[in-house]
């Protein structure tokens, strides 16, 4: 954290501290619940229940 403070990962406001991290504005920091991750992870669980179910 104080290397955040420091000014040492990016720049000194945090949209520059996001860039450098590569976070994706809207993308990144969404809610789970409705994001594509969460519908990502449904589509694998489906599958493997499909797939383990004889």
């Amino acid at each position: 954290m104080s290397q955040i403070f420091q000014g040492n990962c990016g720049g000194a406001t945090v949209p520059e501290v996001l860039d450098w991290y590569h976070l994706n504005q809207g993308a990144d920091n969404l809610d789970y619940v409705g994001s594509p991750d969460e519908k990502l992870w449904e589509e694998w669980r489906a599958e493997r229940k499909r797939v383990a179910t004889p």
